[in-house]
């Protein structure tokens, strides 16, 4: 094909674009592959919402490069046709869920929990949490910590932890806590949901 019919082509092929860019229903959780179109897509907003949502810690611990998670669960639920919302999602033991993020807004704030707990009832779907989303799932949502030391292990393949059971801190939810070290600290965390054997 010759450079002026591909130069002709290009306004076609721009309106095709938009023709089937992502476009998601109100309050319906997608999941996106992280090497696909969508994924690129809607990157920045994707980014966006990571950063705000772990600015107050100092950033996410995984760094956000958005090329180390293996997909995203993503819901639009307020009035704006973006993105509002995100579950980023990795291939470990099935699908442990690596970070949760929203756009700030209210809604947003209130369904990501909401989709999570949906999510953890799906078997080989999994979180590993610290107090404060443990309060919130454990506790205020009542689903079970996985309190099989053998079976925490497994799915945190190898990695280095200190089995406690029941939290040293003295929290009365769940039996299934550890400690391992994150970015060099100490973090004392639960495994929620079931991860693949």
């Amino acid at each position: 094909m010759c450079y002026s019919k591909i130069v002709k082509l290009r306004p076609l092929l721009n309106q095709l674009s938009v023709l089937i860019e992502l476009t998601l229903q109100k309050n319906k959780l997608y999941d996106i592959d992280g090497r696909s179109h969508d994924a690129n897509e809607i990157a920045g907003a994707l980014t966006s919402m990571l950063q705000t949502s772990y600015a107050a810690i100092g950033g996410y611990s995984g760094g956000g490069a958005l090329g180390d998670f293996s997909g995203f669960f993503v819901a639009d639920v307020d009035e704006d046709p973006d993105p509002d919302l995100a579950l980023y999602y990795k291939r470990k033991a099935g699908t442990k869920i690596a970070a949760l993020a929203t756009d700030g807004g209210s809604e947003a704030k209130r369904e990501v929990i909401d989709f999570l707990v949906k999510l953890l009832d799906k078997p080989g779907t999994w979180i590993e949490v610290s107090e404060a989303l443990a309060n919130v799932l454990l506790k205020k949502r009542g689903i079970k910590s996985l309190d099989n030391e053998k079976q925490v292990r497994r799915a945190l393949d190898g990695k280095e932890l200190v089995w406690h059971g029941k939290n040293p801190e003295g929290l009365t939810y769940g039996t299934g806590w550890y400690s391992r070290k994150i970015d060099g600290q100490e973090r004392t965390k639960v495994i929620v949901g079931r991860p693949a054997a």
